[in-house]
């Protein structure tokens, strides 16, 4: 059922290859069972009874039985044994959320399939097919039926597939071609199509031709050879491990081979996905071409487990003919090396298996010689059992992202660092993401997604609230020195509360309605914040117009517009007393000065037009400017305390259409911050104000 290839890939009708989720870090491998052992080597590992703990069958030629490791440095018997049998294969037979077992009789010529009691114990019969020499088994589940099937190989005999339906077994294909003695037996999604294809290896004693390896699932229980193997290379194919090896998704394999001169090896065949597979290393020097794969040090790749060779202490210049120490080896493919990360120089074992025998996540391995001996990746024998827990997957259910207030672009902008309230079980640091990230004014439902770095993730989406605030600075005012109004009182509205810039002149710059009396004209910036926090500003332009006049200052410039006749409107200084009878029939304060024929009211009515573009801008952005006359232009961009920061233009235009550029420049070079700016633009005496934003 679980292949011990499988610590590294699940084998079920989605074969998706897992690498172990324990923490990255060193490897630590220390013995802490042992047991004799009389079969040959490791054949299949499950969880019988459902206690985290692992058995496993051992098998050999004439017997078949079952271990357990139970955290107690033995490696104990199982319920049952098995004499005259050769293959025990764990499986889903009657799907009752037990394993079953197969195992395979090359004395009797059967197949017997056995139901597990709930506890690992085996003895009810659930059915025996008839088999000619039945060697090795494989289960797995190639016509995603959800029953697992089993790939039967013989010895001398064609490797054949029975289908489980719904409990029974019964022939579906067969694959000519592959009568030889089958130890490699592997079922794999070699090409992503989501069905399981067949590798098929052994020990080739007549050959005709290649041998095929490489079987392709095409549905219907049809299998096609689609990748062969030569004799000189594949003569002797004991054992087949699978797994990706290059980390591209595409399931590569390992088959441990003697070549045509006996010399042993552990073959790795790189994947393209299309069933062309490329020989990229040999393992060197491995004693009875015997090698594993996991991932030991939990990086995401692929280490390299096999049976180092040493000198006979007993017959110095020759090889030990018994064994060989394990050694664990990291594979670059890229550089095509090995280097050595683990070994135990005082062990020596014929055979090795890499799975997880504890449950933690981890890849173990259990050397076979007598006695064999099981290594625990990070545990010793006293903390054998303390199992690592499950990631888990956070939880969005308290997730939540907090009123936002829309900006002077009229939007709000959020990221993950927005949302509150997610929490995750093993303390893993989240990332946070949400979409849509750009929000406008009201109710918008935003879906947040966390993900743990694990494997666990969680996604809600939730209603997020966006508010603006909307400031009213008032109208712009006019004073005067030598004539009232000497002051004029600010009226903002749109919030709760104000802050005024600049304050000088200003009675109170926390009120909504300061008075202002200011010795120059100034630009007044107000900042107002509302009942939801969010916050706005407008401007409000005070001109001050000194209008004294006479040899000691104590006149006033009026200029008189004769009624009927505005074009010979004219300046005059006359007394303060005399004022209010020249504004009573339409003279205004100040000096005419839009000429002889043009009062300034009418002027102001239709000579300056003024658009900006891009804005919001980043680097540039231009300033047009429409005059109907000709006229003396001043345009200048103001900070939001008022202070002038960059004067583009103080000269004449004539009438017609004008650009001016601006570049985030102050006038002494340097690049302004991002944020709002005041564009003021003059022309004779009417102004415009406009908002520039500067991303």
């Amino acid at each position: 059922m679980k292949k011990f290839t499988i610590a590294l890939m699940m084998l079920c009708s989605i074969c998706v290859f897992q690498f172990s989720t324990f923490a990255q870090g060193p490897i630590t491998l220390n013995p802490v069972a042992q047991g004799s052992h009389l079969g040959f080597d490791i054949q299949d590992i499950a969880d019988l009874n459902n206690d985290g703990i692992m058995e496993f069958t051992l098998g050999s030629q004439g017997r078949v039985e079952i271990r357990n490791f139970n955290c107690t440095g033995i490696i104990g018997y199982g319920p049952q044994q098995w004499r005259g049998m050769t293959t025990g294969e764990f499986l889903h037979v009657d799907n009752d959320g037990y394993i079953d077992l197969a195992v395979s009789n090359t004395i009797a010529n059967n197949i017997i399939f056995y139901k597990n009691n709930g506890s690992g114990g085996f003895s009810q019969v659930l059915q025996t097919y008839s088999s000619t020499y039945p060697f090795r088994l494989a289960s797995g589940d190639y016509d995603n039926d959800g029953d697992e099937d089993l790939l039967v190989g013989g010895w001398h005999q064609n490797t054949y597939i029975l289908r489980n339906d719904n409990g029974t077994f019964v022939l579906a294909a067969t694959l000519a071609g592959t009568n030889h003695r089958a130890y490699a037996l592997e079922w794999a999604d070699l090409d992503g199509d989501l069905d399981l294809d067949v590798i098929i290896g052994g020990q080739i004693t007549n050959p005709s031709g290649d041998i095929p390896i490489v079987w392709e699932n095409t549905g219907y229980d049809t299998f096609v050879a689609r990748w062969f193997g030569t004799y000189a290379m594949y003569q002797y194919m004991q054992y087949v491990r699978v797994g990706d090896v290059d980390a591209d998704g595409d399931i590569d394999f390992m088959l441990c081979v003697y070549d045509g001169n006996w010399g042993k090896f552990a073959r790795i065949l790189q994947n393209d996905g299309n069933f062309n597979f490329t020989h990229v290393i040999n393992v060197p020097g491995i004693f009875r071409h015997l090698a594993d794969w996991g991932d030991f040090d939990g990086d995401g790749d692929l280490e390299i487990l096999y049976l180092e060779p040493f000198e006979d202490p007993n017959h110095p210049g020759t090889q030990y003919a018994y064994g060989g120490h394990p050694a664990i080896y990291d594979y670059d493919i890229t550089a095509n090396t090995f280097t050595q990360v683990w070994s135990d120089q005082n062990a020596v074992f014929q055979h090795i298996t890499a799975a997880d025998f504890d449950g933690d996540g981890a890849i173990d391995f259990h050397g076979h010689w007598n006695p064999g001996v099981i290594y625990l990746n990070g545990h010793t024998l006293e903390d054998c059992g303390q199992q690592t827990p499950s990631n888990q997957d956070p939880d969005c259910s308290g997730a939540a992202i907090a009123d936002q207030c829309a900006g002077e672009n009229g939007t709000a902008v959020i990221s993950g660092a927005d949302v509150t309230g997610i929490t995750d079980p093993d303390g893993d640091d989240l990332t946070i993401t949400v979409s849509p990230t750009t929000l406008y004014p009201g109710t918008t439902s935003v879906t947040v997604y966390a993900d743990d770095g694990n494997g666990g993730s969680c996604t809600i989406d939730i209603n997020v609230t966006v508010n603006q605030a909307t400031a009213d600075a008032g109208d712009d005012a006019t004073i005067y020195i030598g004539y009232p109004p000497y002051e004029t009182q600010l009226n903002a509205t749109g919030g709760v509360t104000y802050n005024w810039t600049p304050e000088d002149g200003l009675s109170d710059p926390t009120h909504a309605d300061p008075v202002a009396d200011p010795e120059e004209s100034t630009l007044y910036v107000v900042t107002v914040t509302d009942a939801n926090g969010c916050t706005d500003s407008d401007d409000v332009l005070v001109e001050v117009n000194d209008v004294r006049c006479g040899k000691k200052n104590n006149k006033v410039l009026i200029c008189h517009v004769p009624p009927g006749n505005p074009g010979n409107a004219h300046t005059i200084c006359v007394s303060p007393n005399a004022v209010p009878a020249h504004l009573a029939h339409g003279d205004y304060l100040g000096e005419c000065t839009n000429g002889p024929n043009k009062p300034t009211t009418e002027l102001a009515a239709e000579n300056l037009h003024v658009t900006v573009a891009p804005n919001p801008f980043n680097n540039r952005t231009n300033i047009h400017i429409q005059l109907h006359d000709d006229a003396n232009v001043e345009a200048a961009v103001y900070n939001m305390t008022g202070m002038k920061i960059r004067t583009l233009k103080n000269g004449m235009l004539s009438a017609g259409n004008h650009t001016i550029s601006w570049n985030g420049q102050s006038d002494d070079g340097n690049v302004v911050r991002v944020g709002l700016y005041i564009l003021r633009v003059t022309a004779g005496d009417e102004s415009s104000h406009n908002k520039l934003m500067k991303n």
